[in-house]
C-alpha cells in the first residue's frame, strides 16, 4: 500500500480561496441558492439532482416520484428513475437548464492557489488523483492518496504550499477533532 502525500498552507490567499470556496458558509450558501431555484422553478421542497466528477459537482435536475406526471419542458433523468431533468429540446427546458448551470458546486479543489493542479498523475502508476482539501485550525491541507509524478510536483509553489510528514497531519487532525475546531 502506498502512502498518502501531504502538502499545508498559511497562506493568506489559499485561506481566503477555502473560505470562498470550501468553507461550511459558502456550502450553505451555495445550498440556499439551490433550494431558491428549486423553488423557483416550481418545485419547491424537492432536493436537487447533484451530479459530480472529480472536476466539480453541477445541479442537473430534481427529484420527482415516478407515479406523478412529467411536467412540460422536463423528462425523465437519465440516469435516476426518481428525477427529472431539463428537456433542453423545449424553450421551458432550455430556461431551466440555463438556470442550473449556474449552480456549480463550490469546489476548493478548483483554482488554489500556488500552482496546485485540480488533477495530478500518480507517481508509480498509470492513475490521476484528486487532492482531498481540508481546513485544519489556521492551515489548509492537500491530501494524495500516494506520491504523485515530480512532474506535477513541480508545479506547487514551495513558497505557498510545504510538504508535511503524514504524523504532522494525523496529530493535527487529532487535535482538531478534540477541540472541535475542524472546519
Amino acid at each position: 500500500m502506498k502512502d498518502p502525500i501531504v502538502y499545508r498552507s498559511t497562506h493568506p490567499d489559499v485561506l481566503a480561496h477555502w473560505d470562498a470556496k470550501g468553507s461550511r458558509e459558502a456550502q450553505q450558501a451555495w445550498r440556499a441558492r439551490v433550494d431558491a431555484t428549486v423553488a423557483d422553478l416550481g418545485f419547491e421542497g424537492r432536493n436537487p439532482v447533484v451530479s459530480e466528477t472529480i472536476f466539480g459537482a453541477t445541479v442537473t435536475g430534481v427529484q420527482h416520484p415516478a407515479d406523478q406526471p412529467i411536467p412540460d419542458g422536463w423528462r425523465r433523468h437519465p440516469h435516476l428513475d426518481d428525477a427529472i431533468a431539463p428537456h433542453k429540446a423545449t424553450k421551458t427546458g432550455k430556461a431551466a437548464a440555463a438556470q442550473l448551470r449556474q449552480l456549480d458546486l463550490p469546489n476548493p479543489r478548483l483554482g488554489m492557489p500556488g500552482g496546485v493542479p485540480k488533477v495530478a498523475s500518480a507517481a508509480h502508476e498509470s492513475a490521476f488523483l484528486a487532492p482531498a482539501v481540508q481546513r485544519i485550525g489556521d492551515a489548509v491541507y492537500l491530501r494524495w492518496s500516494q506520491e504523485i509524478a515530480a512532474g506535477d510536483a513541480r508545479l506547487i509553489d514551495g513558497a505557498v504550499w510545504e510538504r508535511v510528514p503524514l504524523s504532522e497531519y494525523y496529530a493535527a487532525r487529532e487535535a482538531a477533532e478534540q477541540d472541535g475546531a475542524d472546519q
